[in-house]
């Protein structure tokens, strides 16, 4: 299956493509709860990222999110023009403060790191004018 969006650099817009997600990977059986809830969360937080830091939260610009599945994967293609936000992505597989120091938990920083943890593949790229981030997740297989 292959479907193309396009949507406004506006994070209102982020649960209706969660909606979407959720949508194709059970209309197709493709994922179980933990595979759909990771996709989720993962494609929200890349395109939070290219909204507040691609875009600097500025709304009128073009995000396209491809969306490709197999049976024993989805793919999920992020394109934006904005600045490149995703620079260093392999670095950010640790976080970079106690997770026990409740008090001095910053409120962003988490979101790469997430990123990395629930999807198999990461993936970004740039040619100067569009930044493409890759987000590959292989199905757990059903009992």
């Amino acid at each position: 299956m292959f479907l193309s969006i396009k949507i406004e650099s506006q994070l209102s817009v982020l649960p209706l493509v969660r909606a979407m997600i959720r949508n194709i990977c059970l209309h197709h059986a493709l994922a179980d709860e933990k595979d759909i809830e990771d996709i989720e969360l993962s494609v929200h937080e890349a395109l939070s990222n290219v909204i507040c830091h691609a875009y600097n939260s500025e709304p009128n610009h073009s995000i396209d999110i491809i969306f490709e599945s197999q049976t024993e994967n989805i793919s999920i293609h992020i394109k934006d023009n904005g600045a490149k936000s995703f620079t260093n992505i392999s670095c950010k597989d640790t976080l970079e403060y106690n997770i026990f120091d409740i008090e001095n938990i910053p409120e962003q920083g988490r979101g790469v790191f997430l990123i990395l943890k629930m999807m198999d593949e990461v993936n970004f790229t740039t040619n100067g004018e569009e930044n493409i981030l890759i987000l590959r997740k292989k199905f757990h297989q059903h009992a």
